[in-house]
This record gives C-alpha cells, structure tokens and sequence, in this order.
C-alpha cells in the first residue's frame, strides 16, 4: 500500500512539473490558417507564405509569441469564431463578417475571378448570374462558398480545401472554380499542372475584398490593439515590400 502510494505521490508530481514546463513555453496566442498558397502554405514542415511571413514580423514586432495551426479552413473558422486568443489569416473582410472578428489589419488586396479550362468554348460568362448552370468548386466555409450560396447558387461541389477543386477542374468533374490569379498560378505549380491550360474570366466584384488578419472577438483588446499597431509598423518598413516581391513576382 505505501508503495502504491508513493508511486500515486511520484506520478502526480511528475505530472505537475510536465504541466509546468508545458505552460511555461505555451505561445501567447494561437494563429490558425489553411493551406493557400502562395499566402498561407507548409514547405519543409514549416508554416510559410506571403502572409504567414508578414504576420509573423507583426508579432515578432509585438513582442508576443505564437503557435501557428494550418487546418482545413472550415475548422479554422470555427476555432477562431468561438475560442479566445486565436487569430486567424487570411481572411476576407466582408460586411456578413465585420461584427465576428476584431480586426486587426489588411494584408494586401484580393481579386476574384471565375476560371475554366481555356478548352472548355461552351462557358461563356458575360455576368455573375451566366455562372449558375455550371458545376462549381467551393471550400466549405470559405468566402466563396458563403457569397455564391447567398447568390442562391444550387450547383455548388462543397470540399474541404481548394487543391481537390484544381483536380477536379482539369479533370472536367467541375466546370468552374474562383479564387484570385496568385492562388491559382500557386496551386497549379504545386500540384504539378499546366497553369497555361486555364482561362480567367468574369471578376467577382464583390468577392474582390481585402485579404486581412483578424482576432476571435474573446480576444483582449490590448493584444489585438498591440498586433494593430505592429502590422501597420510592418506594412511601412523596407521588409513588407521585399516579403511581396518575394512571392507575386
């Protein structure tokens, strides 16, 4: 009996000093992204990319730290909608999620357009509204999902993240998808496909928004306050510049 008691003693300290440590090097906040290049991707093992490098210069500026998360966007979302001290990237800041986040700052511009295979003559997209008789690839949760399902669009093929929607689309299973042309260049690139086989066409004007990065609203004010003033400080120094030339061109 002592000795199991001992060993219940020895245990429970052991523990303790392993939840100790561990919150010792806990980050102070939790960064959750998908993979979506060239903005938000993983090489090497390593979260990289144009916004990654940027944010992570606006928090090293903050004297904070961070544990970056790169998770289908759907689960991203979520984490960042219900839980505290979580940011999130790169998001799009529309007026339908203005009052779900805090803020923190615009990374650069985004513009949207739908694109097909440039062998694909039967698409032909004059507006927005041509768009609904096809088949199109969408990410669950993602911006676009939410503005074409608003848009009462009905032939919408819901997948978890946008490299199942490339496949798709040169393989002729979806007839359109949108993102912007740096996403797309990026993604063919990676997956090993011929970006040169696609064609850009209509702009989605209101899915041409700024590309941002935003706090859970049960975030405290003093932190976001402190990545707001340190991603603007980035934003006018000599390395946001070399960070975009880096990667568009």
């Amino acid at each position: 009996m002592r000795r199991y008691l001992m060993k219940r003693y020895m245990f429970a300290g052991i523990l303790g000093l392993l939840l100790s440590i561990s919150c010792a090097f806990a980050a102070d906040i939790t960064i959750v992204t998908e993979d979506w290049g060239p903005f938000n991707y993983i090489k090497d093992g390593k979260v990289t990319g144009l916004s990654t490098e940027i944010i992570l210069a606006a928090v090293k500026d903050a004297g904070l730290t961070a544990e970056i998360k790169v998770l289908p966007w759907s689960r991203a979302y979520d984490m960042a909608l219900k839980n505290k001290n979580v940011f999130i990237y790169t998001i799009v800041r529309t007026s339908e999620r203005e009052k779900l986040f805090k803020w923190v700052g615009e990374l650069m511009k985004d513009e949207n357009y739908f694109f097909k295979l440039k062998d694909r003559k039967d698409i032909k997209l004059a507006k927005l509204e041509d768009a609904k008789v096809f088949k199109i690839g969408a990410v669950k949760d993602d911006v676009r999902e939410q503005y074409l399902t608003g848009k009462k669009f009905k032939k919408l093929d819901i997948v978890s993240n946008d490299e199942n929607n490339m496949n798709k689309l040169f393989l002729g299973r979806i007839d359109l998808m949108a993102d912007n042309e740096f996403a797309m260049s990026f993604r063919a690139k990676q997956l090993g496909l011929d970006f040169s086989r696609l064609e850009k066409t209509i702009l989605i004007p209101e899915l041409s928004e700024p590309l941002c990065f935003a706090a859970s609203i049960a975030t405290p004010d003093d932190i976001v306050k402190k990545l707001i003033a340190s991603l603007e400080k980035v934003k006018k120094g000599k390395e946001f510049a070399k960070i975009k030339a880096k990667y568009l061109n």
